[in-house]
């Protein structure tokens, strides 16, 4: 059973993604995770709602799936300039995921 981790499948190049990954039929399961205060996940939508940023959301999704592949498209933006605080969110939240 191939399992795919998307994150970040709102945003623009995201939602490329998600739209031809379902008419390509190549996954069995597609996991959506999306940005939100309050951890939870919707069965339905095959999606998880919760922080990158918080490295117990993402042992959990791993530890409830088995996923296959993982394209990471959830990143913070604010332009192009030197504000570190985005540089750190999305480097905690990639790192997270990968060591989850």
């Amino acid at each position: 059973m191939k399992t795919i981790l998307l994150t970040g499948s709102e945003g623009s190049v995201g939602k490329y993604i998600l739209s031809n990954l379902y008419k390509s039929n190549l996954f069995d399961s597609i996991i959506r995770v999306k940005n939100s205060k309050k951890t939870f996940y919707d069965k339905k939508l095959n999606m998880y709602y919760g922080n990158l940023l918080d490295k117990s959301f993402c042992k959990n999704i791993f530890k409830e799936n088995n996923i296959s592949h993982i394209i990471h498209c959830a990143a913070k933006w604010n332009g192009i300039n030197k504000d570190l605080d985005v540089f750190y969110n999305n480097f905690i939240s990639f790192n997270n995921i990968l060591n989850s």
